[in-house]
């Protein structure tokens, strides 16, 4: 709901929320979800790519899972359209721990993620977009968050510009339940 309408309830809105949230609170802590019977690694890269991706932003991001990641902490599952034939050739010369799903018909980056998140065999999903480049130590970083806060539901790493500067301080969500970046 939107704090603000001009129907002067917009106290008694609050007011509703605060009680909805003090409730939450309260309530018993659930435990960690357990992880289902066909965990095969700790964790599963999700790798949408989208149709104007530039080659070498999905190369970038590939070279920096392989030199930066320890090979069984994860599997990469890559959603792809295949239609751009620079894309289609790096797609085709991967090997190791990657599986490239082609949809029939291409859907949407959300659709995408869910696809890949379907056939993921790790116990934790990462969603990673082409273009970002992990370092030394980043996937050992969400983990060990991941693994000793269980009442954390989502982690997220630093992410840097171009210049080596913070993108932006996290995701939060406006009154109307939209996500947007923290001081971009």
């Amino acid at each position: 709901q939107n704090f603000a309408y001009r129907d002067y309830d917009t106290m008694g809105r609050i007011v509703g929320l605060v009680r909805e949230s003090l409730r939450a609170r309260a309530a018993p802590r659930n435990s960690p979800i357990p992880a289902s019977p066909h965990v095969r690694v700790p964790c599963s890269v999700v790798l949408p790519v989208p149709k104007d991706i530039a080659p070498e932003q999905l190369l970038n991001t590939l070279r920096g899972i392989a030199d930066h990641t320890a090979p069984e902490l994860y599997e990469v599952l890559i959603v792809s359209n295949g239609k751009d034939s620079a894309i289609a050739g790096i797609l085709e010369s991967l090997d190791g721990d990657v599986k490239v799903l082609q949809p029939d018909d291409h859907e949407t980056y959300g659709r995408d993620c869910n696809d890949a998140a379907m056939q993921a065999q790790g116990k934790y999903l990462v969603f990673l977009k082409p273009g970002m480049i992990p370092e030394p130590g980043w996937l050992e970083g969400l983990l060990q968050v991941a693994e000793e806060e269980f009442n954390v539901g989502v982690v997220g790493g630093r992410v840097l510009d171009r210049r080596g500067l913070l993108w932006h301080i996290g995701v939060a969500f406006d009154v109307n339940q939209m996500p947007f970046s923290l001081y971009r």
